[in-house]
């Protein structure tokens, strides 16, 4: 049975270099795909965090789409 997930956190404001700015995008999704339906642990696409790559860490991708990259964004 897959654990529910918390409330997604507020973004933060990230301050610094643009040039050292990252958004999520097309590069990103890229690397995410290359995941689709993998299952186990540590996987970088795993978003939600229940080992497998589905349709629920494609929502987590697109919630960030466009945006700053989070702190912790492990398809840099």
């Amino acid at each position: 049975m897959r654990k529910k997930k918390a409330k997604r956190k507020s973004r933060p404001i990230v301050v610094g270099h643009l040039e050292k700015m990252c958004f999520v995008d097309f590069e990103h999704f890229a690397r995410f795909a290359d995941y689709w339906l993998v299952s186990g642990s540590g996987l970088p696409a795993d978003l939600y965090e229940d080992d497998i790559v589905d349709w629920l860490d494609v929502d987590e991708f697109v919630y960030e789409w466009l945006y700053y990259c989070p702190y912790d964004w492990p398809l840099k």
